[in-house]
This record gives C-alpha cells, structure tokens and sequence, in this order.
C-alpha cells in the first residue's frame, strides 16, 4: 500500500493549424503514454516520479518549407519533440526531534535537530530531433531552409558522440547548386543532447504555537 501507479495514454488526432500568416497551414499529430509512481508518506518520506513516453510529428515546426510545393515532404519528427522525460519530486522529514527515531526524549536538542525536512526535484529530458542544413546554400536564395542529401550506405551514428563528432557528417553531403537536398526536415535517429535539472532545498520549521510555526528554507 506504499507505492501507487498509474498509466495513462494520450493520443491526438491531426490538427489543421493556423499559424497567422507565419506559414500558410500545417499539421500535427501527437502519441503519449505516462506513468504516475507516488510514495505515500511513510518513515517521513514522500516522493512522486512521473515517465512519460511521447512522440509528436508535423510539417511546419522548423520554418519555411524547403518547397512549398511539395507540403507532404516535410512530414517528420516536430522539431519539439522529446521522446522520454522523467520527473521525480521528494520530501524527506529527518530523523530527528519530536515523534521520531533520534532525539524523540531531548527536548533542547530535538528543538534543534528537529524540524528539518530536504526536499528535491530532478528533470530529466531526452534531446530534441538533429535539424541537418548544409555549410552553403548555392540557390540564389530562392530555398530558405535548404536540406542536405543523404548519402546511401553510411551510418549515420557513431559509437561514442562528443562534442567534437556528435554524428557522422559523412552520412550526408552538400546538395548542387540550385538543386534541392534529399534528407528529412528532422532526422528520425540523430538527437540532441538531453538536459538535467536539479533544484534541492533545506527547510527548518519551528513550531511557536500549537497552530503556528515558523519555516526557514
């Protein structure tokens, strides 16, 4: 009884958009699954972690299209696409001081050990898809967001990213001049980096009265 779940899905259908004359018109469509994991209070510990599962795709999330006339060719990964995220929030009342394991008899010393609780919450999210553009853009400026080529064959990924080779650049190759490239408007495979988010805090709750109390955090 001290761990509760639950799943949840989400599926939206295709969304016709009005972008107010950014770009004509567009399309998105969205899958999601969530897991909800809750710690009930026990032993002074309190926690929550939330998954989620998502996949979101569309044509219009990176700009002007390659060709305009030719809208289906940007169907792809949205360019805010973020496959897995997981959040975790915690409280945890120390052991010390009134009604608990250490110090419960001590009354000066509960005081002042006691009344300490440490709290967190830790973000964690998967990259958003790679949006591939080639070193130079030989249209004349008649294509905005030019695309590279694809180059059949080679792998695109490499064992051990770094920031120096995050992927393969011989995977893909520089379009001719005034022509169009050949590659996705996002890459399905290649991502950037995720990010990490840590917050923590330290409270000391004083009670003064039997219905007020005074927090330090």
């Amino acid at each position: 009884d001290k761990l509760v779940t639950g799943v949840q899905t989400c599926a939206l259908p295709i969304w016709n958009l009005n972008l107010g004359g950014i770009y004509p018109s567009g399309e998105l469509e969205g899958h999601s699954l969530t897991v909800v994991m809750d710690q009930r209070l026990t032993g002074g510990l309190f926690g929550r972690a939330i998954y989620r599962f998502a996949k979101v795709l569309d044509n219009y999330s990176s700009g002007v299209p390659q060709n305009p006339g030719r809208i289906d060719e940007e169907w792809s990964l949205s360019t805010s696409d973020i496959r897995h995220s997981l959040q975790v929030s915690y409280t945890y009342e120390l052991p010390f001081g009134k009604g608990k394991w250490l110090f419960a008899d001590s009354d000066l010393i509960g005081r002042v050990m006691g009344g300490w609780s440490l709290s967190g919450l830790t973000t964690l999210t998967g990259g958003t898809p790679l949006i591939l553009r080639p070193l130079f853009n030989r249209t004349g400026g008649l294509v905005t967001n030019l695309r590279v080529n694809v180059v059949p064959g080679v792998n695109p990924q490499v064992e051990n990213p770094s920031a120096e080779r995050w992927f393969n650049p011989e995977a893909f190759s520089q379009p001719e001049d005034f022509t169009l490239g050949n590659g996705p408007r996002t890459h399905s495979t290649l991502r950037n980096p995720g990010e990490q988010f840590h917050h923590l805090s330290l409270t000391k709750r004083i009670e003064l009265t039997s219905d007020t109390s005074l927090e330090f955090r």
